[in-house]
């Protein structure tokens, strides 16, 4: 005789039960995925930020350039003094972000005379080393090697001139 207290097994309550487990499971998926996704994007963020914040401390490290070629203010001449900067202490920057950094770092006046200079081309579109080569280009020394080269031999040593000096004097006529 069959136990009245005894339910007979009830395919409803089972096929209820493992439709929950199985959301349950896809629910547990989905969070897992998005975990991924969140964490992910903090790793992003903060490696924009860290670059971000290399490229404010660099920058402030260097002056902004002014083309003055009458006072000696060429582009050869600014970028030696901050070129270890972006050899070294750059280093880790990715081609873009040293472009971004230098034209941070060119007047208004500069920065438009560049900008122009490479149409159709964008800045962000160049490479640093091509960056630079056209910044010489534009910026260089307008004053032709041979002639600098000539005022050089010209130039002489006074009586009253010690040679450190001397040797300066001909150092900035090249």
């Amino acid at each position: 005789m069959p136990d009245p207290f005894q339910h007979p097994p009830n395919t409803g309550e089972q096929t209820s039960s493992s439709l929950l487990l199985q959301i349950l499971s896809q629910q547990q998926q989905l969070m897992a995925k998005l975990s991924d996704q969140v964490s992910a994007t903090h790793r992003a963020i903060s490696e924009l930020n860290r670059d971000e914040i290399a490229l404010d401390s660099l920058s402030s490290n260097i002056t902004e350039f002014t083309y003055d070629p009458e006072h000696g203010n060429t582009f050869d001449a600014w970028f030696s003094r901050y070129e270890d900067l972006f050899d070294k202490d750059a280093g880790k920057l990715d081609d873009s972000a040293k472009v971004r950094l230098l034209m941070r770092k060119l007047n208004p006046a500069a920065h438009d005379r560049f900008t122009s200079f490479i149409l159709p081309q964008l800045s962000r579109d160049l490479k640093f080393s091509e960056a630079i080569e056209k910044l010489t280009s534009i910026f260089g020394s307008p004053v032709s090697t041979f002639h600098r080269r000539y005022q050089c031999l010209q130039t002489i040593k006074e009586d009253g001139e010690d040679f450190v000096s001397y040797s300066c004097k001909i150092i900035s006529s090249h």
